[in-house]
């Protein structure tokens, strides 16, 4: 075991930026607009941007006083803020070596830049904000300065469409292997690979158990049913749905089989089997109540038929309030 009398990060250097760095929403109407900008604060202008495609990342900048672009491919597990980072990063690398003092660096990454001018520096920020932000403090040391402009893309901009054409041509370098791929940026494709799992188990274990919910949620759901349910405003009316979702009912049928009764007949019509479709569809002692459920149920289904299946009504969210009704007229709880 390692031992040491100082703390790990007491041995590590860090550095503190005492300038600010300066990021702004220009609202420019039009070229002629951005170009008049330009020439009156006598800025140098660079153009960033990022581009990712399902087998292929890139990141470029455009300089539109020498002409010129260049693009650079990328791993192609990073993410579209790492390619728009390292484009952004790139061009200040760039910056170094041209004989001007003030630059303007646009880009249509919102993100990215919101990131630049967040001072905080937690583990989980993409590294190459940290560069970035290293690379800014330099130039500064050398009279140097920068200045960020948020501008949406396919506004009309040249230098934004022609960056957006460089991500898209033949790169000019590969970093592919340079690039070290930041943690953050295998996040989604966990998360994705998680969601792959967690659905083929679910399809296996629906087989043997939980086929009545299977029949209703077809795959897991990322959120519940009611998270954006307007109808779902009493814990009432989520209870009494999640109840015929799950299967798990006061239904005779049900409490039978958890040995809570002796029979499984119905309280109100004394058939046997008396299970959550029995309540629904067939029980006499409902007749008048079932009509009004039916038009209710072809009220919200268009000119579509009504599911004759109970799994089918419970599948679709807007049969939810004709049945939370009929049951709360009915037999009032489940």
């Amino acid at each position: 075991m390692y031992k040491d009398s100082l703390w790990p990060f007491y041995r590590h250097g860090y550095n503190i930026h005492f300038n600010s760095i300066i990021v702004n929403k220009q609202n420019f109407n039009s070229q002629a607009e951005l170009l008049q900008f330009l020439d009156t604060n006598n800025l140098y202008s660079l153009y960033t941007d990022g581009s990712k495609s399902a087998d292929r990342v890139t990141s470029a900048f455009y300089d539109p006083q020498n002409k010129s672009t260049k693009c650079f491919k990328l791993d192609s597990k990073c993410s579209i803020f790492t390619a728009e980072s390292y484009a952004i990063y790139q061009a200040l690398l760039y910056v170094k070596n041209i004989v001007f003092k003030n630059f303007i660096i646009f880009s249509d990454s919102l993100s990215v830049l919101t990131a630049l001018k967040n001072n905080c520096s937690k583990y989980s920020v993409n590294y190459l904000v940290i560069n970035i932000k290293n690379v800014i403090n330099d130039l500064y040391n050398t009279g140097k300065t920068i200045e960020f402009v948020w501008v949406p893309s396919h506004r009309g901009f040249t230098g934004n469409e022609i960056v957006d054409q460089a991500t898209r041509n033949e790169h000019n370098e590969d970093h592919s292997t340079d690039l070290k791929i930041p943690f953050t940026d295998y996040h989604s494709q966990l998360k994705h690979k998680m969601k792959l799992l967690w659905h083929d188990y679910w399809k296996e274990t629906s087989k043997e158990k939980g086929r009545w919910y299977a029949d209703i949620q077809g795959s897991p759901p990322a959120q519940p049913w009611y998270h954006r349910n307007k109808t779902a405003d009493c814990r009432k009316f989520i209870t009494t749905i999640n109840r015929m979702r799950f299967g798990h009912c006061q239904t005779r049928t049900h409490l039978k089989r958890l040995n809570l009764v002796q029979d499984s007949k119905c309280t109100f019509c004394e058939e046997d089997n008396a299970d959550l479709n029995h309540i629904v569809f067939n029980c006499q002692s409902f007749g008048v109540h079932r009509l009004i459920l039916v038009t209710e149920l072809q009220s919200v289904c268009d000119d579509d038929e009504v599911p004759t299946r109970l799994q089918d009504l419970l599948a679709d969210q807007k049969f939810y309030a004709p049945l939370y009704k009929y049951i709360i007229n009915t037999i009032n709880k489940l």
